[in-house]
């Protein structure tokens, strides 16, 4: 091992040497703790400067002096010029550190060359000569540093320990944080910390103290499943999780569609081959065993993301089974994260053991269901993190990409509900950063499809005529074929094969050709690690997306077929695909066709597909789709109330205004839906509802809300009108009255608003204030 070592330190260019001896020196002593270095800079180019690093507060003024060297041919003439200079650039120094790639043992029979070593020791007087040749660093490498040694010269461990395990984790989670960096997918600078961040290190320190022993249970629990929709923060929330833990404990971040699922130990092969690289299964299995032991109260976190990227619950059920089973899986945690339809298709109701408890944490996320029957199997239908931002966070989110809260709320209502979803914050932001108006922004595949516009218009090459429409097309190809495969990825070679949707400038002898690989160099699309043959959409949002323009020709073809299909699927996974599918086939015969269908099956999706543009839709559309909501806002049951009452206030046009009338002005709102319904009402400026507005409990409250008096001033003129006019009778009825206190913070509100009657605006203006 030592001779392979030796062999790579010798291959090093000057600066990887210097750089690795920077890294090196500390370790092996104490006093050379805190070098500068001075003959390279931050990005690890070469500069002038004497000497290459120091310890001390300058070259002039420092303790000690270090000088590193690759030369091959008469290395010992380069020895003793470095030592003369440093020499000469720290005069006061007491000690010169010489590192050299070479084997210092191996002199030249005859020359200058004999007398090296006592030349150097001269040059370096009064200060003390260090010298640290090749074979030494070798050594030092094999048997303490080997973080290091798999580091700079890429050689697997000899055999883990903790401090090694710390770095190899490290090093991998860099390779991984980097690769989302470049993507965008991760983005550092502008993470907003969220309330799900919390929640899932409530959620680790728990599964933490289960696989140390340190809870007293009979059995343990160290698996955590997330889930949630597609770009809604799942791989950022995981990277920042990743970034933080791993300065404590030993935490590996994987992405899943890196892994291949194809036997039952793939993850556990996965796992060692990063921490130690690649061995033979049986050298594996020891190694196995000990990093289980090594770990003991220290557990290893792994931590996967995008289990439902590789479209094989199959072999993702089989592999976490193996997992749980295994030796490291028992002394570690694993977190892993996917969409919530994919997740329920790979666990398995013998796990219930493995998977964390929420109930057991103050911290603890809410499962999907809560009820006390089926608590078991609840456990193992995931924790609901992340979700959309709260509005403090979209705020923060906002002003984060150097944007003022003053703009944010000028945003209308239902954008700003939009742009709490992540992905489509993200978006909105860069198009508002390239000269997109705010006012463009409108729903979240609005915003999607403005983005994908410009991320297409910076690709368009002139010289090579390739223009927009050619990019769409690829797209569309690159859709249609993952969805043949349902793995997530579209082999290279089989781009061309559907003849309806075929690829443009598909190049057959070196494919894919020059329009996917723009689209590629755009990350829109991303090559697999592994396998440049395979491609797939970086965002599965935008996979959603181009899912939903392929569908078209058959929505089209079959549309109550298609209707029937979609209404079998989840709401949440299918949203973005219906909400363009709308889109598309709004003001066509299939599109009124497919809605309908749709509604009868079930509303709140047929509502979705109509409400990028619903005046685009016939009446009698529009009252089928309403009628189905109005079924919903009469249940018995709470949540089906408030979520029909959201839609509708979201669905702009006269049928959802005049349903959440007429329900509302006859049945009185519980205290947990009436907000809602008010701002239903605001949103539609639905002037018969002002009494009920008015009775919120906002108007109650001490703190001032700034969505509220955004929302009265982008409602109708009339409303404001009304709500102004209602408040205006109780100012007579005194100060201790509930209903003065109302109507004061009314006017409160209402001042700031157009077109509202300026005599009681100054009455409340003046109340607000605190005159009488």
């Amino acid at each position: 091992m030592q001779s392979d070592t030796f062999y790579k330190l010798q291959q090093l260019k000057g600066t990887e040497f210097h750089a690795l001896c920077d890294s090196l020196l500390p370790r092996i002593d104490a006093a050379y703790f805190g070098i500068t270095p001075h003959g390279r800079n931050e990005r690890g180019d070469s500069i002038q400067g004497q000497p290459d690093s120091y310890v001390g507060d300058s070259p002039a003024t420092c303790r000690i002096a270090i000088q590193c060297t690759t030369e091959r041919e008469s290395w010992w003439t380069k020895a003793v010029k470095d030592v003369a200079d440093a020499r000469a650039a720290c005069p006061v120094c007491d000690e010169i550190v010489l590192a050299l790639s070479r084997d210092v043992g191996r002199l030249p029979s005859k020359g200058k060359g004999l007398n090296w070593l006592t030349d150097a020791v001269a040059a370096a007087a009064p200060a003390k000569l260090t010298v640290l040749g090749g074979t030494r660093l070798a050594q030092h490498l094999d048997e303490d540093l080997q973080d290091l040694r798999r580091e700079y010269l890429g050689i697997p461990f000899s055999r883990l320990s903790m401090h090694s395990l710390l770095a190899a984790c490290r090093q991998a989670n860099a390779d991984t944080l980097d690769r989302l960096k470049n993507q965008g997918r991760y983005q550092p600078d502008a993470y907003v910390d969220r309330e799900a961040d919390d929640t899932l290190f409530g959620l680790w320190q728990q599964a933490l103290q289960n696989a140390s022993g340190h809870t007293g249970k009979t059995f343990i629990e160290t698996l955590i499943p997330l889930v949630a929709d597609s770009g809604i923060g799942k791989t950022s929330l995981l990277a920042r999780f990743t970034e933080r833990s791993s300065s404590q404990t030993p935490t590996l971040f994987l992405l899943a569609r890196d892994i291949a699922f194809t036997e039952s130990d793939s993850l556990v092969r996965e796992v060692i081959t990063q921490l130690h690289g690649s061995m033979e299964l049986d050298i594996q299995r020891s190694e196995e065993s000990h990093i289980a032991r090594m770990i003991g109260n220290s557990p290893l976190t792994v931590v996967v993301d995008g289990l439902d990227e590789t479209g094989d619950p199959v072999g993702v059920r089989r592999a976490i089974d193996h997992w749980l089973r295994s030796r490291l899986g028992k002394a570690s945690v694993l977190v892993v994260a996917s969409r919530r339809e994919f997740w329920r298709k790979c666990h398995d109701a013998t796990w219930n053991r493995s998977i964390l408890q929420d109930i057991e944490h103050p911290k603890a996320a809410k499962s999907v269901h809560s009820n006390d029957e089926g608590r078991m199997f609840d456990r193992l239908q995931g924790h609901e993190i992340p979700g959309r931002f709260t509005l403090e966070e979209a705020v923060k989110a906002w002003v984060k990409r150097q944007l003022s809260q003053e703009t944010w709320w000028q945003l209308p209502k239902q954008v700003r509900q939009e742009l709490t979803h992540p992905f489509t914050m993200k978006a909105a932001i860069e198009l508002l950063s390239n000269g997109v108006l705010s006012d463009e922004l409108t729903t979240q595949t609005g915003i999607l499809e403005l983005w994908i516009e410009h991320r297409l218009n910076t690709e368009t090459e002139t010289v090579t005529r390739i223009a927009t429409s050619l990019f769409r097309q690829s797209l569309l190809a690159v859709a249609r074929t993952v969805a043949r495969n349902d793995s997530g990825w579209a082999q290279v070679d089989q781009l061309n094969d559907d003849p309806q949707f075929p690829v443009p400038r598909f190049d057959s002898v070196n494919p894919p050709g020059p329009v996917v690989e723009r689209l590629i160099n755009a990350s829109i699309l991303e090559t697999h690690p592994d396998h440049d043959d395979r491609i797939r959409f970086t965002f599965e949002v935008l996979q959603d997306f181009f899912f939903a323009e392929s569908s078209v020709s058959e929505v089209r073809a079959q549309p109550e077929l298609s209707a029937r299909g979609f209404a079998a699927l989840t709401f949440s996974d299918i949203a973005v695909q219906l909400e363009r599918l709308g889109e598309q086939l709004a003001g066509e015969t299939a599109g009124e066709q497919f809605v309908a269908e749709l509604a009868r099956h079930d509303g709140p999706m047929a509502a979705t597909a109509i409400h990028h543009s619903p005046h685009r839709y016939s009446p009698n559309c529009r009252t089928t789709v309403v009628g189905q909501l109005k079924v919903l806002l009469n249940s018995r049951m709470y949540s089906q109330r408030a979520f029909a009452t959201t839609i509708l206030g979201r669905l702009r046009c006269n049928e959802a205004a005049a349903a959440l009338q007429e329900h509302w002005l006859n049945q009185t709102p519980d205290k947990r839906v009436h907000g809602i319904v008010a701002n239903a009402a605001i949103s539609h400026g639905i002037v018969a509802l002002a009494a009920l507005v008015f009775r919120t409990w906002w108007f109650n409250d001490e703190r001032f809300f700034s969505d509220l008096q955004s929302e009265l001033r982008s409602t109708t003129a009339e409303f404001r009108e009304a709500l102004c006019d209602h408040a205006a009778q109780y100012i007579p009825a005194g100060e201790h009255s509930e209903n003065y206190q109302r109507a004061v913070e009314i006017f409160g509100y209402l001042a700031a608003c157009p077109d509202t009657h300026s005599d009681l605006v100054f009455v409340g203006e003046m109340l607000y204030s605190g005159f009488s």
